[in-house]
């Protein structure tokens, strides 16, 4: 499904997987980048004919969020793999045959043409949990940090309660107003969720 941008950035989501996550690909020129590449889909591929892949990014590294990894590696061997060093065990534990191409740190930046991407680490679902934000475009991909009316789990290894609020009252104390990306589920706003999310009284 194609999403609305300016020209200068094509997005699109597919869902993908027996979770329904929510895979997002970036395309600036000829380059492209693939957030969350949650199951191995002949329809990612086809999204991504044409480009070079330039980056596979994970917001975390449970495995509906990395289940497409191996085959894009293996279709696009230039990619770089790149995740929180926080998550490096999940990675491993779910793909003992990959080891990352870097590590992700809060204020790493990454450059796709002329955009750039800016990491948040925000830990509470998982410790490696981070947020994609375009600074040049008002867009934040959350994972499953916050969801439409909803947040992410904290029961599962490694998430945190405390964690999970520092990171959430981080994000809604974002000057102004972010379209939200979230790992499942439909597309939001910041706005939106500081008003409405119940969740998020009391932060």
């Amino acid at each position: 499904m194609e999403l609305n941008l300016k020209p200068k950035l094509e997005l699109e989501r597919l869902v993908l997987g027996e979770l329904a996550t929510n895979c997002y690909i970036l395309k600036a020129g000829e380059e492209a980048g693939v957030i969350d590449p949650g199951a191995e889909d002949e329809r990612l591929l086809r999204a991504l004919a044409g480009h070079r892949l330039r980056y596979i990014l994970l917001t975390h590294a449970h495995p509906d969020h990395l289940g497409g990894v191996p085959r894009l590696k293996r279709e696009f061997p230039g990619a770089s793999l790149l995740l929180h060093g926080a998550d490096l065990e999940g990675l491993r534990w779910f793909l003992p045959q990959l080891e990352p191409d870097g590590l992700l740190e809060e204020g790493t930046t990454l450059k796709l043409g002329k955009e750039e991407l800016r990491v948040l680490h925000t830990p509470g679902h998982s410790p490696g949990s981070v947020v994609f934000m375009l600074t040049g475009d008002g867009r934040l991909f959350v994972g499953d940090l916050l969801f439409r009316d909803s947040i992410g789990r904290v029961d599962l290894p490694g998430g945190s309660p405390s964690e999970m609020a520092h990171s959430l009252r981080r994000l809604v104390g974002l000057n102004g107003d972010f379209r939200v990306y979230p790992g499942h589920g439909p597309e939001t706003t910041l706005a939106r969720e500081r008003a409405c999310n119940p969740f998020l009284r009391g932060l």
